[in-house]
């Protein structure tokens, strides 16, 4: 197995640098923003993630709004109260990417979240909380009880890329920093993304 080491060097030489590669890399948000980001932009940014997967980020963020207002702001005891007849109607609303298993996933994580939340008091502090020096163990949680949280969704969402500092937590959404956030911020960008329409 290649040392992490030897990766980020790799990846500093590509990116002319250190300094150059760092500045490609998300802010860390402090620990105290971290713990203050409420359950519902949690959820926001999970299904933001795990919409965009397979689309060019352009085609997610046009239909934002709908998202929003179909998803009910991604309120997640909103959304666990809500009867089937309410996701099987989703599925057919042009508002969103109308694919059945990511709209189910959102509902299974709007669960996830909750049983957090009710364990630590809000998910973004259960994820303040999480050991700085246990992404994988993060990721593997998130894979394990979260929907369509595993590999790429996973990693992108929880730790925005990468983790850059041993000593600072980077399980974080950057778009969820800031509690008011509506608009997701976009995606990593992938070279192998294809555009689609829903």
């Amino acid at each position: 197995m290649i040392a992490f080491k030897a990766i980020r060097a790799r990846a500093a030489k590509r990116k002319g640098g250190e300094a150059a590669l760092t500045s490609l890399l998300p802010k860390v948000p402090p620990q105290k923003a971290l713990a203050r980001v409420t359950d519902d932009r949690v959820l926001m940014e999970m299904a933001q993630r795990i919409f965009s997967a397979g689309f060019v980020w352009s085609v997610i963020e046009k239909k934002w709004p709908g998202f929003e207002a179909a998803f009910l702001k991604f309120d997640p005891k909103k959304l666990n109260f809500q009867p089937d007849e309410f996701w099987e109607k989703l599925t057919s609303d042009q508002r969103i990417v109308r694919n059945p298993q990511k709209i189910k996933a959102v509902r299974e994580n709007a669960a996830f979240i909750l049983d957090i939340a009710k364990q630590h008091g809000g998910f973004g502090k259960f994820l303040a909380a999480w050991p700085a020096d246990d992404q994988v163990g993060l990721l593997e949680l998130l894979g394990k009880r979260g929907a369509r949280l595993g590999g790429i969704p996973a990693s992108t969402s929880s730790a925005s890329s990468a983790r850059t500092s041993t000593s600072r937590r980077t399980i974080c959404w950057p778009a969820c920093v800031t509690p008011a956030s509506t608009s997701p911020a976009p995606p990593p960008r992938r070279t192998s993304a294809r555009s689609r329409t829903s």
